[in-house]
């Protein structure tokens, strides 16, 4: 995602953290407090296990990674969770530094074909939506 998420639920040092490829709504737009409070669901789920896989530093300090929660007998891609439940968008741009990039297309594609939370027709990717509400 490109929303910042503090890593504080993986490890007991603090820092921002980065999950590729995926952009959620900002909090001020449509759906915005509703995706974050699911990824803190998918997390709280987990009972906070959770494994990072970091894949680089962007430009602002911040670990870019994928970002894994167990739930129960495996571990689940957060990316793709939140993807399949139609809580982000997909950001092409950035997919070379996703590795499961194949595996977020898919869900979001079932999450469009469904049209749930984003993909409901009423959203505007968040890139457009800051574009338009420039101070």
């Amino acid at each position: 995602m490109m929303g910042t998420l503090s890593e504080s639920y993986a490890t007991p040092k603090r820092r921002k953290s980065d999950l590729p490829v995926l952009t959620p709504p900002e909090k001020a737009q449509l759906l915005g407090i509703e995706s974050r409070d699911h990824l803190r669901k998918v997390l709280e789920d987990g009972r906070m296990k959770v494994k990072v896989d970091a894949i680089t530093t962007d430009r602002y300090g911040r670990t870019v990674a994928e970002l894994w929660v167990n739930r129960g007998d495996d571990w689940s891609l957060v990316q793709s969770i939140q993807s399949s439940d139609g809580m982000v968008w997909g950001y092409e741009a950035y997919k070379s530094d996703c590795p499961n990039w194949d595996a977020i297309v898919s869900t979001q594609r079932r999450a469009q074909s469904a049209r749930i939370g984003v993909w409901a027709g009423q959203s505007v990717p968040p890139w457009e939506w800051r574009k338009a509400n420039r101070r």
